[in-house]
């Protein structure tokens, strides 16, 4: 487990080598709205910088990884809007911060430099760019950094990433702050991207739902979406359960309560060749994601790519190709938006 979270991180946004794209192939109709890409991540010049000084190679030039130019400029039309989100959350890591030598309060400071740097991106895309903020969801300080950026940053949503933060979901005081968070959001009509997944070997469905019940449960009305379909990358045997455990979960509440507004998004999840160290999408894995998106039904399904490692209109592609869904059915998953700029 040494040094994990460090890899693990690095992975989700300097990855060595980016899939680049191809056009050929058809992802929908022609004609089609353009992708709403809920899952895009910016890095500070910063914090590219601190990463670098850990020894962890970019292969792409800076600007690849700190602004939505390219990603917005260079696709013309094809992208329509996206959820820049932050990394902030990684200054708490405490093998980050032990390479890093800073102290709390200066990791405090780096944690907000980075949701300003990219709420300041988001601002130069009215309309088509809204911006998260990311905060370390055990943080002493986390309520009080997600008021700064709803008020000072007009930030329009919130990023935690559970593995980052070092979340254990069988530790009653981690749910509990969880909880609060969730509570926050759901006061403030924000919506929550999770990454869920814990990374930490022990958990199994029991506690998935133990989570779901304790941290989303009191909240009816807050607008979720489960990054990865609940996994960190593509559709193994951990991803299934605890995308199988929160739709069971969905549908056990909603038939005795009102419906919930609890979407999964689809990053990472289909790959149509192996990438920064997530295996390509087996025919087996394709089939039972196919089975399981159609009997659960695509209205809950957003689409997201992991921008800068993943590209938007690859990730679309894969979708037909790789999943084999249908071109309406494509259309239905990378133009439903839950953005809701401020």
């Amino acid at each position: 487990m040494r040094r994990r979270a460090i890899l693990i991180v690095a992975l989700l946004a300097a990855g060595a080598a980016v899939s680049r794209l191809s056009r050929t192939g058809t992802v929908a109709p022609e004609g089609s709205p353009g992708i709403v890409d809920h899952h895009v991540h910016l890095l500070s010049p910063d914090l590219i910088r601190d990463w670098k000084s850990l020894g962890v190679p970019f292969s792409r030039p800076d600007s690849i990884y700190s602004s939505a130019v390219t990603l917005l400029n260079g696709r013309g039309d094809s992208v329509a809007a996206v959820v820049l989100v932050p990394m902030g959350h990684l200054y708490a890591n405490p093998e980050f911060v032990a390479g890093l030598r800073i102290d709390r309060a200066e990791a405090h400071r780096r944690v907000r430099r980075e949701n300003a740097w990219v709420a300041a991106e988001a601002g130069r895309f009215p309309g088509r760019a809204t911006a998260y903020c990311s905060v370390p969801a055990l943080g002493s300080s986390a309520l009080d950094d997600l008021a700064w950026c709803r008020d000072t940053l007009r930030t329009g949503g919130i990023k935690l990433h559970l593995a980052s933060s070092q979340v254990d979901l069988r530790n009653d005081v981690h749910l509990g702050r969880l909880a609060r968070i969730a509570s926050f959001a759901s006061e403030h009509r924000l919506p929550l991207l999770l990454h869920v997944d814990p990374q930490l070997r022990g958990h199994d469905s029991t506690h998935v739902r133990r989570f779901a019940e304790r941290v989303l449960g009191p909240h009816p009305d807050l607008r979720v979406m489960v990054a990865h379909l609940g996994g960190s990358g593509g559709y193994g045997p951990w991803t299934r359960t605890v995308y199988g455990t929160l739709r069971r979960w969905i549908r056990d509440v909603e038939a005795n309560g009102p419906a919930r507004t609890i979407y999964f998004e689809i990053s990472a999840v289909a790959l149509e060749r192996e990438s920064e160290g997530v295996p390509a999408m087996t025919r087996e894995e394709a089939m039972l994601l196919r089975q399981d998106l159609r009997r659960d039904g695509l209205d809950r399904v957003v689409f997201g790519s992991d921008y800068p490692v993943f590209d938007p209109l690859q990730g679309a592609r894969a979708l037909s190709s790789t999943v084999g869904l249908t071109p309406e059915e494509v259309v239905q998953v990378t133009t439903r938006s839950l953005i809701a700029p401020r």
